[in-house]
């Protein structure tokens, strides 16, 4: 279920919420280390005694930046007045990796959910009793009368690389770059060896016999190769989709650290973080429940701080 369903639909009537609707915030407004309001793409000023970002790992960390906040030396260079100075912000970006490979098959009903089976699988040589790699499978609705397309995708659940969100430019219209700098660490490279080995292995069942075709995958050469094989990922390896870390929460700004541990933006009075973006670590599972959990504890911290009780 959708936090569109079950938080948003009961809170539609409310006097006290507003949406605005394709309506684009151009940066925060701060004096003096307190938030004031939002600027909106068009001129329109909106002030605000709070203001929480929840624009994502990408959106959050772009809006700080927009707002002068984040690492002095970049914002200088694109012409942003730093407001506080925290080098973490658009850092610590981290992913789940993976490949798909993909056969057709005999045209099947549609399935509904597509996504019925998922694996997940340990590191055996790090961590054999956490939870490391995924293993999904799915078939896709029918391509034509007489076939359709199945896929088994293998990701990395406890990566260890790190990449980095940063602007182009001052705008609210220039996108910013996004480098996820997958594989820079060996040891996800490794786990992703581990997961083609079982995909492999699945391929070779019986019922898995339709998979012959199965495509891109690896030649064992290169699977044993570790350069070879780095090569071969940063063509054929794509996102899971789960990005966070880009405002990750912490005590010490001069460790990276952005917001607090309530989602408080360090050296900005009144200006908060609620989104993925907050995860000092990336958690072995999809993301969308845990970042609920975020929500859901902040709202709870920020409702108790309000009333006099936190």
């Amino acid at each position: 279920m959708s936090t569109a369903a079950v938080h948003l639909a009961r809170a539609r009537g409310r006097s006290n919420l507003v949406l605005r609707a394709e309506t684009m915030v151009d940066h925060v407004v701060i004096r003096r280390g307190r938030m004031l309001g939002v600027r909106l793409v068009g001129g329109e000023y909106v002030s605000a005694g709070a203001v929480v970002l929840s624009a994502g790992t990408y959106g959050s960390c772009v809006l700080l930046l927009r707002s002068g906040v984040g690492p002095g030396g970049e914002l200088a260079g694109l012409g942003i007045e730093t407001h506080a100075d925290l080098a973490g912000v658009g850092r610590n970006l981290q992913d789940h990796p993976g490949v798909s490979v993909r056969w057709t098959t005999p045209a099947v009903p549609p399935l509904e959910p597509r996504y019925q089976v998922l694996i997940t699988a340990a590191d055996p040589n790090r961590a054999p009793d956490r939870v490391a790699l995924h293993l999904i499978g799915a078939c896709a609705p029918a391509r034509s009368r007489d076939e359709s397309e199945s896929f088994l995708s293998v990701r990395v659940m406890r990566s260890s690389s790190h990449g980095r969100v940063r602007l182009m430019g001052p705008g609210p219209h220039t996108p910013p770059v996004i480098e996820p700098f997958y594989f820079t660490d060996p040891a996800d490279v490794d786990l992703l060896r581990e997961g083609l080995r079982r995909a492999y292995a699945l391929l070779r069942t019986e019922p898995m016999r339709g998979a012959a075709d199965a495509r891109p995958l690896p030649t064992a050469a290169v699977l044993e190769d570790d350069a070879e094989l780095l090569r071969w990922l940063r063509r054929a390896s794509s996102t899971y989709h789960h990005p966070v870390g880009t405002c990750r929460m912490g005590d010490d700004p001069a460790r990276g650290a952005v917001t607090d541990w309530a989602g408080a933006v360090h050296g900005i009075s009144g200006l908060r973080v609620c989104d993925a973006s907050v995860m000092p670590v990336i958690p072995a599972a999809n993301t969308a429940l845990p970042t609920m959990m975020v929500a859901e504890r902040m709202a709870a911290l920020w409702a108790e701080a309000s009333s006099g009780t936190g």
